[in-house]
């Protein structure tokens, strides 16, 4: 007898069996790291971010050792970007764009994080924005930091990492504050990573993100690593091989 196969239960099958191996391809490659203590806990998965964006985190900053860092969303990233700024003490300076003050509050007062790392508090807005051209030019709603911008404008990162606002309040381009900066805000060897990108708002703003490094003649490579969500990687021409791991 026949038995119906559901493909979208195959297909959230497969994801998390994939995330099973990103797991344990993360806990290898972190054993014996100089600067990740072993026994800091995390919490990936759900809201947080997954296992193949921890491992692509961690392989960033052990082998491309960022001085300036950017990171949108306060959370289980947080943790190990300040044990990597803690370890690299002066060399490197890490903001932390968060909205949430009782967050902030309580992620501060569970993980003590370094004085190289910043917290920049923004509130959150929803805004309508003008999107596209000719025949597809619409409007949008997006949710995007109040202030992003001109709070920013004028410091450069060759690390971004993008895991906030809300994502799932914007329909389509969401998590577009960065656009506004972008591509002054990169130095010459530069990583980006979008997290999310399983849903079509973080993928729409990759591709934006992409249209404006073509506009401005800034060769890059990009790849998309998945497990039970998906993780875009942008990355200047010196650091394709982080697409490669």
């Amino acid at each position: 007898m026949e038995q119906n196969i559901d493909q979208n239960e195959i297909h959230i099958l497969i994801r998390k069996m994939d995330e099973l191996i990103w797991s344990e391809v993360y806990h290898d490659t972190i054993r014996g790291s100089r600067w990740l203590d072993p026994k800091l806990a995390f919490s990936p998965g759900r809201g947080a971010i997954g296992y193949q964006m921890m491992y692509v985190l961690y392989r960033v900053l052990d082998e491309f050792c960022p001085e300036s860092i950017l990171e949108l969303g306060m959370g289980q990233s947080t943790k190990m970007i300040g044990s990597y700024a803690a370890y690299k003490k002066e060399k490197t300076k890490h903001y932390v764009v968060e909205h949430d003050e009782e967050w902030i509050n309580f992620f501060s007062n569970n993980f003590q994080l370094p004085v190289s790392t910043e917290i920049v508090r923004m509130d959150i807005e929803d805004i309508s924005v003008e999107m596209g051209e000719g025949e597809d030019r619409h409007y949008t709603n997006v949710t995007q930091y109040a202030e992003f911008a001109s709070r920013l404008n004028g410091k450069r990162f060759d690390f971004i990492i993008i895991d906030g606002p809300y994502g799932y309040r914007s329909p389509e381009y969401s998590r577009i504050d960065i656009l506004d900066i972008l591509p002054a805000c990169l130095k010459e060897d530069f990583v980006i990573l979008m997290d999310d990108c399983d849903r079509e708002g973080e993928r729409q703003t990759c591709e934006l993100i992409k249209l404006m490094l073509d506009d401005a003649a800034i060769q890059y490579y990009y790849r998309m690593y998945s497990g039970e969500k998906d993780v875009m990687m942008i990355t200047s021409e010196s650091l394709k091989f982080l697409c490669l791991m």
